[in-house]
């Protein structure tokens, strides 16, 4: 079972009031990523009036893009490029939401770490993730590129826990069902005899 993120000594550390929902991001902080698609989406959720913070863990080049994006929207106390994170299992304990805005990707280990965790996951329909995440029933799925569209996907989650709550354990069932490391393994495995001719 998750542990209640609202107890998580990340959001203790960096002082994120009780009762606010914290969406959470994690990559190369590049292009293909989209942060700025995310940064956008947590702004109109502000604006319209949800109690809400969004993180991004990771580095890179786009950084200081993504900084004057965060100024230029007066998000400074909203959002928060929080760099590498060596402790990850710290960082998904901490969230309500993990979010994947990117635009390319192949099967991200980020979604099926999140999964595990039992994290309500959001991602556009990028790649590989509609094959794992069937639209709600163990995530929601939202269109690449579409700032409006991943808000809205994003607005029902933060109104609706019990939403929350059943797709994050849903996530968790689907990881366990079909993606645990034993089971990526053997999978591996199979095809390595395969190539092999064995």
């Amino acid at each position: 079972r998750r542990l209640a993120a609202a107890a998580s000594p990340l959001r203790a550390q960096l002082g994120t009031p009780p009762g606010r929902v914290v969406l959470g991001g994690m990559g190369r902080l590049s292009p293909e990523k989209a942060f700025n698609h995310l940064i956008q989406a947590a702004g109109l959720l502000v604006t319209r009036g949800h109690d809400v913070e969004l993180w991004i863990a990771g580095e890179g080049d786009h950084r200081p893009e993504l900084e004057r994006l965060i100024a230029g929207l007066h998000l400074q106390d909203r959002v928060r490029l929080l760099g590498f994170q060596a402790d990850t299992v710290a960082f998904y304990h901490a969230l309500d939401v993990f979010v994947l805005s990117s635009l390319r990707e192949g099967l991200p280990n980020v979604v099926l770490e999140s999964m595990a965790m039992g994290l309500p996951v959001v991602s556009t329909r990028v790649a590989g993730v509609p094959k794992l995440i069937e639209d709600g029933r163990n995530g929601l799925l939202c269109p690449l590129g579409n700032v409006e569209a991943l808000a809205g996907v994003l607005g029902r989650l933060l109104t609706d826990g019990a939403l929350r709550a059943n797709l994050g354990a849903q996530a968790r069932q689907t990881i366990e069902a079909g993606y645990t490391f034993r089971q990526r393994m053997d999978v591996e495995r199979k095809i390595y005899d395969q190539v092999l001719g064995s």
